[in-house]
C-alpha cells in the first residue's frame, strides 16, 4: 500500500527538485525548463493520486485533458528509455514520502524549534516586509513606466491631434498624483544629536 501524499506536496517537491517555483510550474509557459517539470508533476499526480486527466488539466492553467494525457504518456514512455529520467522520478518520489518521516522527526524537536523560531522571527519580519515592499514597488513602478511609455507614443503629431495646453494638463496631473502618493510615505524621524 502506498503512503499518502497530496497534490500540494507533489507540486512543491517536483518544483523544488527542478529548482523552479510551484507558481511557475503551474503557469502556461512553453519554455523547456518549465515544460519537463510540469509534465513530470502531471505524471506523478496521475500515478500517485490517480487524479483524472481533466482535473490535472485544471490544476495546470486550464489545460485541455488531451495535453495532460500527452504529458503522462510522454513521461511514462521516456522512463522506459531514459535511466536518467527514471532516476529523477524515483528521487522525487523518495523526497515525497521522505517528508512524512522528516515531519515526525521535526515534531520531536518542536520545543527547540519554537524557541529558535521566536528568536529569528523579529529579524525576519522586518526583512520580509522590506523585501515584499521592494518587490511590489519594483513591479508597480515598472507597470507605471510602461504606461508612460505608451502615453509617449501619443506624441506622434501625424497620428494624433493635440494642443500644448492639453499635453501640459496631462503631465501636470501626473506630477500632482506623484507628489500626492509620495506624501503618503512616512519616514522615521532622526533624533537630534545632543551632548
Amino acid at each position: 500500500m502506498k503512503k499518502k501524499t497530496s497534490i500540494a506536496k507533489i507540486v512543491s517537491v517536483t518544483a523544488q527538485f527542478y529548482q523552479i517555483s510551484p507558481k511557475k510550474l503551474k503557469k502556461r509557459s512553453r519554455k523547456a525548463k518549465f515544460v519537463k517539470p510540469r509534465q513530470v508533476a502531471m505524471y506523478l499526480l496521475r500515478e500517485e493520486l490517480n487524479r483524472s486527466f481533466p482535473y490535472i488539466g485544471r490544476l495546470f492553467g486550464s489545460k485541455d485533458h488531451t495535453t495532460v494525457i500527452y504529458a503522462y504518456n510522454k513521461i511514462k514512455n521516456a522512463i522506459q528509455h531514459s535511466p536518467a529520467l527514471s532516476s529523477e522520478i524515483e528521487q522525487i518520489k523518495s523526497a515525497l514520502y521522505k517528508q512524512d518521516s522528516s515531519e515526525s522527526l521535526d515534531n520531536k524537536n518542536e520545543p527547540y524549534l519554537e524557541e529558535k523560531k521566536s528568536k529569528n522571527m523579529d529579524k525576519q519580519k522586518s526583512t520580509d516586509k522590506r523585501e515584499r515592499f521592494k518587490r511590489l514597488a519594483t513591479y508597480r513602478t515598472n507597470e507605471t513606466l510602461k504606461r508612460l511609455k505608451v502615453l509617449g507614443n501619443c506624441a506622434n503629431r501625424s497620428a494624433y491631434d493635440y494642443t500644448e495646453e492639453e499635453v501640459n494638463k496631462i503631465f501636470s496631473e501626473i506630477e500632482r498624483k506623484t507628489k500626492e502618493v509620495k506624501a503618503k510615505f512616512h519616514f522615521p524621524k532622526n533624533k537630534e544629536f545632543k551632548l
